[in-house]
C-alpha cells in the first residue's frame, strides 16, 4: 500500500471539500502578453470548476488564444486549463449545479444567445496555511498527484 498515494487522495480530498463552498473567484486570463482578472459566479463539480459568461467577453477572447488560466479566492490560488463547453442547452446536466449556487445570474444571462459555459480542468493548487503560528505553503500538482509543503 503506498501511503504517498494515500496521502496525496486524503489531501485532494480536503482541497475540493473546501473549494466547495466557494461561489466566487477571481478569473486570470492572458492573451498577447495582456492579463486581465475579474469574479466569476462558479461552482465545482466532479474535482473541475465551471462559471457561465458571454462567448464574445475579454476572458472569451483571452481564453481562444491561451486556455492556461488562474483563479484565487481566500487563501487559495488555483492553475488550470478552460475549455468552452457550448451554451446551457447542451449542458443541462451541469445546469441544475449553477442554478443552486446563481439562480439570479442565470435568469439574467442564462438564456443570451451568446452565453456559455466555461470548464475548468484543475492542474495545480497553491493554499496558504498556518502550521503552529508558522506560515505554509501547501503545493498539489494534481498532474502528477503529489503534494509538498
Amino acid at each position: 500500500m503506498n501511503t504517498e498515494i494515500n496521502e496525496c487522495e486524503i489531501e485532494k480530498k480536503k482541497i475540493f471539500n473546501d473549494l466547495s463552498s466557494k461561489t466566487i473567484m477571481v478569473l486570470a486570463t492572458s492573451s498577447n502578453d495582456i492579463v486581465t482578472a475579474r469574479s466569476v459566479s462558479i461552482f465545482i463539480h466532479n474535482e473541475k470548476i465551471y462559471f457561465q459568461t458571454g462567448n464574445n467577453m475579454e476572458k472569451m477572447i483571452q481564453i481562444k488564444g491561451n486556455k492556461n488560466i488562474a483563479l484565487c479566492c481566500d487563501n487559495y490560488q488555483l492553475q488550470g486549463k478552460a475549455k468552452n463547453l457550448g451554451n446551457w442547452d447542451i449542458n443541462r446536466d451541469l445546469l441544475p449545479f449553477y442554478i443552486a449556487q446563481h439562480e439570479s445570474s442565470y435568469r439574467l444571462y442564462g438564456k443570451v444567445k451568446e452565453q456559455i459555459v466555461v470548464e475548468v480542468e484543475l492542474e495545480k493548487v497553491k493554499r496558504w496555511d498556518y502550521i503552529n503560528q508558522k506560515p505554509y505553503i501547501g503545493n498539489f500538482d494534481l498532474i502528477k498527484k503529489s503534494f509538498v509543503i
